[in-house]
């Protein structure tokens, strides 16, 4: 068994060495022809700069393990021309900016994850241990605070004891469905709040038994709180003070390589450079590198749907005239009320988090253009998935709606983590690129490009999937 010391070192070593690398690729490439422009993407999106940067790094190393015939073979280039493909396939993906990537040092590379957990299960305090401290914090959680819960049974006199006693005096509340109709005075007798309440005693802060009478029979619809601190320098109750633990876990990639394939005859080749259209393996550098590009942000996003799915399914009904407003565009404002409901219900799921990124159909785009809060953004050449705009300040990518991706007239809505950016719904570990070729006797080259990479599901709970109903319909 691992210790769990010796997984946090591991962590901890593990993540300072990921970063050493990265910086240490970007200020080598960025120096470098090949890495012309990394400087000006690390202005404005530092993470994918490093991803960018180890991809060129990985992909050296892979090249350097090459014979100069296995290089030569490849597609007809040069090596500068594979590590191009891998700048561009990275690079000019939006996979990165919409969901999380890494660059993987080893096929079987792993990422760590610290969290803290309960360590002991207190009645009083409703906690559980094993439960994430962060996703099911307490009002109760530190100190000798605890509550005692009782539903009404149709009487009006109620005898209530607390889990943990004995109770210090002074420190007693009585709430009923939450308002306070109660305290203790210190020497046993309830202080009435309010009209619900007609009496409460407390016989002995030893056994800590309240004995309440209310004005009114209590219905089974309510709920009577006794609210109090237990004496935690009793020796005896040293374990019901809440304790947390720090638990450490690893989560394992097993990059496998993702293929495109090419081909193309020595007489276009032949063509092309006599005319002076350009070089075909320049523009073939640019294809595979944009197949990879949108491959990987399909990839990403087919992932984002089925585990946004798994949470249920939201609707929007554009109608404006069934909800009563004079005008589509007035309806349309209440869209981001909307989306902060689904945040909220995100928020309340995991206890962090608002939607900060949608991945959309194009309908719901141009539904999302209506609004007041929208602008556009023009950064992005209008191909595969691009950035579209902010919504207030949610970023929102346009993606066309192919089997297995977004419908247009609906969204992926998912929080992204700018502190902890593994605090996500799933990740990409992306380590090279391979690339083998063939020429054949009829004078076409065939050859493979292929990315090696891995995706890991961490919490499906950080995606939600929207619909927008009853949109227009225009014919052709």
């Amino acid at each position: 068994m691992i210790k769990k010391s010796s997984l946090q070192e591991e962590a901890k070593r593990f993540l300072e060495n990921q970063n050493r690398l990265a910086e240490r690729a970007l200020s080598k490439w960025s120096k470098n022809s090949i890495g012309y422009g990394l400087q000006d993407l690390y202005a404005k999106n530092p993470a994918k700069a490093k991803y960018s940067a180890m991809m060129l790094e990985n992909q050296e190393r892979t090249l350097k393990q090459m014979s100069e015939t296995m290089i030569s073979q490849s597609f007809q280039t040069r090596p500068e021309n594979v590590l191009k493909v891998a700048r561009i396939g990275s690079a000019n993906s939006k996979r990165g900016d919409f969901a999380h990537e890494v660059a993987l040092q080893t096929t079987d590379d792993a990422i760590f994850y610290l969290k803290t957990v309960y360590a002991n299960t207190i009645t009083g305090k409703q906690q559980t241990a094993n439960e994430y401290s962060y996703e099911k914090a307490y009002y109760t959680s530190a100190g000798e605070l605890q509550r005692k819960e009782t539903v009404g049974n149709g009487t009006a006199s109620y005898s209530i004891t607390p889990d943990q006693v004995p109770i210090i005096p002074g420190k007693v509340m009585i709430t009923l469905d939450g308002e306070l109709v109660g305290y203790d005075d210190g020497a046993g007798v309830i202080t009435v709040v309010g009209t619900k309440l007609t009496s409460g005693t407390i016989a002995s802060y030893a056994t800590g038994t309240v004995a309440l009478v209310f004005a009114a029979a209590v219905a089974a619809t309510s709920t009577i709180t006794v609210i109090c601190h237990f004496d935690s320098e009793q020796s005896a109750l040293y374990t019901q003070q809440p304790k947390l633990n720090l638990e450490v876990t690893k989560k394992r990639f097993s990059a496998r390589p993702m293929e495109v394939g090419y081909s193309y005859s020595m007489m276009t080749e032949l063509v092309l450079q006599s005319t002076g259209i350009g070089d075909t393996n320049e523009l073939l550098l640019a294809a595979v590198g944009d197949e990879h590009a949108k491959a990987k942000d399909f990839r990403a996003i087919n992932r984002m749907k089925a585990l946004a799915l798994s949470n249920g399914t939201y609707t929007f009904d554009a109608a404006f005239g069934t909800a009563g407003e004079m005008s589509d565009k007035l309806h349309a404002q209440k869209l981001l009320s909307v989306i902060g409901d689904i945040g909220g219900d995100l928020y309340n799921s995991i206890s962090r988090g608002v939607i900060n990124k949608i991945v959309a159909g194009s309908k719901f785009v141009t539904y999302c253009k209506k609004h007041d809060l929208w602008k556009d953004d023009f950064s992005d050449n209008r191909v595969g998935v691009f950035k579209a705009g902010n919504l207030s300040d949610i970023e929102v990518f346009q993606c066309p709606a192919l089997s297995g991706l977004v419908e247009e007239d609906s969204a992926i809505l998912t929080f992204k983590n700018p502190d902890q950016p593994l605090d996500i719904g799933c990740v990409f570990g992306v380590m090279t690129e391979l690339t083998a070729s063939l020429l054949y006797p009829n004078l076409y080259i065939d050859g493979t490009v292929a990315i090696v990479e891995d995706a890991l599901t961490i919490d499906p709970r950080f995606m939600r999937y929207l619909t927008i109903s009853n949109l227009p319909v225009y014919t052709a």
